[in-house]
């Protein structure tokens, strides 16, 4: 598996309005977003894409992001190919190719939900958060490309997604990671929580058999 990194003005001035745009749900999922300090939070949605591309120009440069760029690409070395491995064990298709995009703006990290093997990574977040690592933001969410299919077709919510990909990332690198907390409590509950953990265990490394039945858990079938 390969990676393509790509940092631009564009890029980030793209991601500034789709945050502004998604404010609302991001709020109510309890997540922090990344905005340029000029931004007033409290007239957030008053802001034109001409308001943004002005504060942006005066403080835009990629002087940091090609230091991000060196050191994702070294440690992608170390860990892609248990990756790949993990995700075929698990009877995923992992692409050849995946496009990363860096900035400083959103959350912390996200995928693209059209299949396009694309992942956005928020530089500021792990700058700030020290005990987070860029490399697992990056793996997790290349995990999410390869289970959305199935979890679209099962229905599975947003907090059980969630839950899946905390669930193989501890399988796969809890021990080179061990600063890591690689679940995210805060986004769902205890009952929830427990019951995909049994079924995980019971059925992983088929990690479609997983989706499946916690697709029927959260239809309340079972």
């Amino acid at each position: 598996m390969q990676l393509k990194i790509i940092y631009s003005f564009e890029n980030d001035l793209k991601r500034i309005l789709d945050t502004i745009r998604e404010i609302d749900w991001f709020n109510e999922k309890g997540y922090r977003v990344e905005l340029p300090l000029e931004i007033d939070i409290s007239k957030i949605k008053e802001y034109s894409e001409q308001d943004v591309s002005f504060i942006l120009k005066n403080k835009w440069s990629d002087v940091e992001y090609k230091k991000h760029e060196i050191k994702i690409l070294e440690e992608w070395q170390k860990y892609s190919k248990r990756l790949e491995k993990d995700l075929n064990t698990a009877g995923l298709k992992p692409a050849k190719e995946y496009i990363v995009f860096l900035t400083r703006y959103g959350v912390g990290g996200s995928y693209d939900l059209q299949g396009n093997n694309i992942v956005t990574l928020n530089v500021s977040y792990y700058e700030r958060n020290t005990n987070r690592s860029l490399i697992v933001a990056l793996l997790h969410e290349i995990v999410h490309i390869n289970i959305e299919e199935y979890i679209k077709q099962n229905q599975i919510s947003h907090e059980q997604k969630e839950k899946i990909v905390d669930m193989i990332m501890k399988k796969s690198f809890a021990d080179d990671f061990p600063q890591e907390d690689f679940l995210q409590k805060w986004l769902y509950t205890k009952s929830l929580s427990e019951k995909s953990e049994s079924i995980f265990n019971e059925f992983y490394p088929d990690v479609r058999s997983i989706i499946q039945k916690l697709g029927i858990l959260g239809s309340g079938t079972i």
